[in-house]
């Protein structure tokens, strides 16, 4: 008898377990399948028209980059120091659709009256709050020359989405997106705020094509974490390779990513072509 009840007891064991793993089982797969359907929903991308073309600059301290569509859309990101003229001699006076500043300082700032006395700007975006001392001084600049100031959750242009996404006070990260490349400006972006931004829904699902590194490539703002979003190049406003932005090199040389840099030649801007679905250098000027 006692036998029976022991044989009876395993096999409702046996089944409760067996039972379990089915439920177990199932759950995953069901929560496998969620994840999938929400990569597929958080992938940023645009419908390709054409070509545009990605123009770094060289600007002491700071840097300049212009973005063109084939429709003939502009934007700029930063304006540098304005130490040189490169930036407006570049955009020759043409109308540019969007400016975007990471940042308030003057390496990003620096240039910004230079461009605004030699070009129409429709719209513009940046950091900070009203009582901060940059911030009011820009924004009196802008209202000045008439534009609109902006704080739009996303920028279109053609075929080209810029969206801000890592904000703080004193810094705007924003990834500019055509087809399915994907460029992180990071401008003075701190190595805890890029980590907390793969978190996002933009990147957490989403390969990036390439990286405009944070602070001229320095040593502090060097954050490996970005990085192993593996990117397939940077761009770091690097005049020389010295020990305050060797982890940056060291890393893109020990993975095998591409660095861009204007070491050989800071006179010389850097241009980019993307086709929506690579992104690389296409010559230098």
């Amino acid at each position: 008898m006692n036998d029976k009840k022991a044989i009876i007891l395993y096999s409702i064991l046996g089944l409760i377990v067996i039972f379990s793993t089915l439920v177990t089982s199932a759950l995953l797969m069901n929560k496998d399948s969620d994840h999938s359907e929400d990569t597929s929903k958080a992938a940023i991308t645009t419908e390709v028209q054409g070509n545009v073309t990605f123009t770094f600059m060289n600007n002491g301290e700071g840097m300049a980059s212009v973005i063109e569509t084939s429709k003939g859309g502009i934007a700029v990101i930063d304006t540098g120091t304005g130490e040189n003229p490169f930036l407006q001699d570049y955009i020759q006076g043409r109308k540019v659709d969007i400016l975007l500043l990471t940042s308030l300082d003057v390496g990003h700032i620096g240039g910004l009256t230079s461009l605004l006395d030699t070009c129409p700007v429709e719209k513009c975006f940046f950091p900070g709050s009203s009582g901060l001392a940059a911030y009011d001084d820009v924004s009196a600049l802008i209202s000045a020359h008439e534009i609109s100031i902006s704080n739009d959750e996303q920028y279109e242009m053609d075929d080209v989405v810029i969206k801000p996404i890592d904000f703080t006070e004193n810094n705007i990260a924003y990834m500019v997106v055509h087809g399915s490349d994907r460029l992180i400006y990071q401008g003075d972006q701190t190595p805890e705020n890029a980590t907390k931004m793969l978190l996002s829904d933009d990147l957490k699902y989403s390969s990036i094509t390439g990286i405009v590194a944070a602070k001229n490539g320095e040593n502090a703002y060097f954050c490996s974490d970005l990085l192993r979003k593996h990117p397939k190049f940077v761009v770091a406003n690097i005049t020389e390779n010295n020990d305050g932005n060797n982890q940056l090199t060291t890393y893109c040389k020990e993975n095998n990513t591409d660095l861009y840099t204007f070491v050989a030649n800071p006179m010389i801007p850097l241009h980019f072509s993307s086709s929506g679905n690579e992104m690389r250098l296409v010559g230098f000027e």
